[in-house]
């Protein structure tokens, strides 16, 4: 399990750059939703966790994530 664990990290981090092409953005848009169905819960939680530090410190920007 962990080598599998390690290959879908580094394939992951692979496929995460700023695309600069159609291309390039269809297939990080799917890796994200590939780890979106792999991963809800943490990415709910690293969601509401940033939500919380920016209302807790009025920063700006926390409306940005409510839409």
């Amino acid at each position: 399990m962990n080598s599998t664990f390690c290959s879908y990290q580094s394939l992951f981090r692979a496929s995460i750059h700023f695309p600069r092409s159609i291309e390039g953005l269809k297939n990080l848009s799917n890796t994200l939703q590939h780890y979106r169905d792999d991963h809800l819960a943490y990415l709910l939680l690293l969601y509401c966790s940033a939500y919380l530090y920016k209302q807790s410190f009025s920063l700006p920007g926390s409306a940005i994530l409510v839409y």
